[in-house]
């Protein structure tokens, strides 16, 4: 009964929108195969991003925040889709209680008439 969903999670810049050696990050959320851009309206330098772990570089305190800022995005992501999950669920069982409700009362009502 349940459905399984594709679910990723990406931050990234785009260095070709530069200025002033400065990128705007965003969040990419991947989901079944469509794909949602938010800005987090953060900047870093480009010489202080890694695209590979998709985090700023090094121990600076501007490094060190947007990270921190980071990890509170995505942990407020993963927790509205578990929450979107669990509600799912919740509705999904409620609608399989319901009709399997409805349809003993429909055969009731039929061995009525």
């Amino acid at each position: 009964m349940q459905s399984q969903t594709n679910f990723n999670l990406l931050f990234w810049v785009n260095a070709s929108r530069a200025k002033n050696n400065l990128v705007s990050v965003y969040a990419r959320i991947t989901v079944n195969g469509k794909r949602a851009n938010i800005s987090l309206k953060r900047k870093v330098a480009v010489s202080e991003w890694n695209s590979n772990k998709g985090r700023a570089k090094g121990t600076k305190q501007e490094s060190r925040l947007l990270n921190r800022y980071l990890d509170n995005v995505k942990n407020r992501i993963y927790e509205s889709h578990q929450e979107y999950k669990n509600t799912m669920q919740n509705v999904i069982a409620f609608l399989f209680i319901f009709s399997s409700l409805l349809a003993r009362n429909i055969y009731f009502l039929k061995t009525l008439t």
